[in-house]
């Protein structure tokens, strides 16, 4: 019994640092999924509009569209305007048995309120 209980907890014993590439894996990932997130909010936005009309572009205007919600997020999630990314990181790091620095997660907060008021304001850092 004792050995199945040391082996157990050795991994969450080890709360050493993430290697770079480890951090640079969960860090790509967290950026990805806010953008698949923001590429369907903006979908989903752009679909609550409604059309004039006049001008209608049919399908070649429904693939540029969404061709342009897609980099629209891609942008959204590299600029780090909405804290979507850095959450998800956090989770998954903490997740994985490591703790994250209080020093840092303020930091992260505080870039993440400047943002969302920068917005709010029309003035896109």
């Amino acid at each position: 019994m004792e050995k199945i209980n040391s082996a157990v907890s050795t991994p969450i014993a080890q709360a050493n640092a993430p290697t770079s590439k480890e951090l640079a894996k969960i860090r790509q990932s967290a950026q990805e999924f806010e953008a698949i997130f923001l590429e369907s909010m903006l979908k989903s936005m752009r679909d609550s509009v409604e059309k004039g009309g006049l001008i209608d572009g049919g399908n070649a205007e429904k693939m540029y569209e969404s061709m342009l919600d897609s980099e629209y997020a891609k942008q959204m999630s590299s600029q780090s305007m909405t804290g979507i990314a850095e959450n998800i990181e956090k989770q998954l790091l903490a997740s994985a048995g490591y703790k994250a620095d209080p020093a840092e997660l303020r930091a992260a907060k505080l870039q993440g309120l400047a943002g969302y008021q920068a917005v709010s304001q029309g003035k896109i850092p």
